[in-house]
């Protein structure tokens, strides 16, 4: 599943939208990954204390969805403020890259756990 997600991160970092968005709509988009890191941060947090697989792996899902959140709003961001440049598309090449490593380290690491329960 984390595999399929370099196609419409490059697109985002390719630029391949043809839509816009309002500086409203980008702000009310900032408080709402706010609110879901958080909330998705803690949940992960408290799952590691569980013994039950499945709500680790439900609540890894929600954190990797989460950070991906993340990523839909860089993009929105940089088209709120016309910020489509050259260094725009590098410094959102270099974050997307890292949040997609950090999605699949956490994957990885999901996976192993999972392997130590014996499950």
């Amino acid at each position: 599943m984390d595999v399929s997600l370099f196609v419409p991160v490059s697109v985002m970092v390719m630029g391949g939208r043809s839509y816009t968005y309002g500086l409203i709509p980008a702000i009310i988009m900032a408080a709402y990954t706010t609110l879901r890191i958080s909330l998705s941060v803690m949940n992960f947090k408290k799952s590691r204390k569980s013994e039950n697989i499945l709500v680790s792996e439900l609540r890894m899902i929600s954190f990797t969805d989460s950070l991906l959140a993340v990523l839909s709003l860089q993009n929105a961001l940089i088209i709120a403020s016309g910020g489509t440049g050259r260094a725009m598309m590098t410094l959102s090449a270099w974050t997307s890259a890292g949040i997609l490593a950090a999605i699949l380290v956490i994957t990885l690491l999901s996976f192993a756990g999972i392997r130590k329960r014996g499950g």
